[in-house]
């Protein structure tokens, strides 16, 4: 079963570190903030899906499954 996007795994690797990137932006310099979310927003992407890689096993070589 694939874990909920309410997960601490979720929350510690893509959703603490974006919101600090749009804050820590939103308090050095307004003009700057929506580069700033779509850069969280890629960054967060490109996290999820290596989440999502990662928790599956890799496929089983064509020599192993014979046996």
């Amino acid at each position: 079963m694939a874990e909920s996007l309410t997960s601490k795994k979720y929350f510690d690797g893509i959703y603490i570190p974006a919101g600090l990137i749009v804050v820590g932006i939103y308090i050095v310099k307004k003009d700057w903030l929506p580069y700033a979310v779509v850069v969280a927003v890629a960054l967060g992407a490109l996290k999820f899906f290596n989440l999502r890689t990662a928790v599956s096993p890799p496929p089983r070589p064509a020599a192993a499954r014979a046996n």
